[in-house]
């Protein structure tokens, strides 16, 4: 059996990278030796992708011995070898991994096939490392909500009084960067309940690496106290202090990226400091076509 082991520190979380191992299609973001890519089914055992390298025929490649923020090994047979290549993710420190690319194949053709297959990945854990750090940054993390968006809300009719009735409407919202990707500006109209406009204010500090989410409605133009905090991988947790009918309550934001066209927005009030939850809010996002 042939082998080849390739290595590099990363500053940055387990679950960061993760979420750029199972973004298949965002794959040629950090490796150049794609020009087309697709994953056929789930990030999971037994799913099969077609990768294209440039100036090449595709091939299908076929996930084995997927871990969630451990890592992933995938198996390509070429004629009469097969090359297997493990990407693994290990901890090394509170906010460092250590990402392990691992080559190794077997046949006739093992040592030109698996050298050619490896052959740019130290070029290829650079990358990885950029992009990994750069994101954990964290000025780019709403980077996804950009431009125009369908969005459907629920939301309950009445918060923290036991009620299970919700009214359900649709929305247009917009998003755009501002200051160079530190701020972004979030506009929502609707037609329910006799129209209603807000804004969502986003604000990154990059020493903190933190957000800061200020809502303001139409009705009275007056930004509401800040919601604080940042993703981990695909979901973003905000928390902070507020009013509701006059008593004092924590709220909660969480937003999960699903996939370049899907999103989800959710608002829960806590009244026991954090004990237990209500969700009031939720808006499901579809990206305008």
């Amino acid at each position: 059996m042939w082998s080849r082991e390739s290595s590099i520190d990363i500053d940055t979380s387990a679950a960061r990278v993760w979420a750029l191992f199972a973004d298949v299609a965002g794959w040629p973001a950090w490796n150049a030796g794609i020009a087309r890519i697709a994953l056929h089914g789930p990030f999971h055992d037994g799913s099969v992708f077609s990768m294209q390298p440039p100036g090449m025929d595709a091939f299908d490649s076929t996930l084995v011995e997927v871990a969630p923020e451990r890592g992933f090994t995938d198996e390509t047979v070429f004629g009469d070898s097969v090359v297997r290549v493990r990407h693994a993710i290990a901890p090394r420190s509170p906010g460092r991994v250590r990402v392990v690319f691992r080559t190794e194949a077997d046949g006739p053709e093992a040592a030109r096939i698996g050298a050619a297959a490896s052959a740019d990945f130290n070029d290829v854990l650079q990358a990885l490392k950029r992009q990994a750090e750069q994101s954990a940054d964290g000025r780019h993390d709403f980077d996804f909500l950009h431009g125009a968006w369908q969005v459907r809300n629920r939301r309950l009719q009445r918060r923290l009084a036991g009620c299970t009735t919700w009214d359900t409407f649709d929305a247009r919202v917009t998003c755009r960067p501002l200051l160079g990707g530190l701020a972004n500006l979030e506009t929502h109209e609707t037609d329910w309940n006799g129209g209603y406009r807000g804004l969502a204010l986003r604000l990154y500090a990059p020493h903190a690496r933190r957000w800061s989410i200020h809502w303001a409605n139409g009705d009275d133009g007056v930004l509401e106290p800040p919601v604080i905090g940042g993703f981990d991988g695909d979901v973003g947790v905000f928390e902070g202090e507020d009013l509701h009918a006059g008593r004092p309550v924590r709220a909660r934001f969480t937003w999960t990226r699903l996939d370049a066209v899907h999103a989800r927005w959710e608002q829960a009030f806590s009244a026991d400091g954090g004990a237990s939850w209500e969700t009031n809010w939720v808006m499901d996002f579809a990206r305008d076509a």
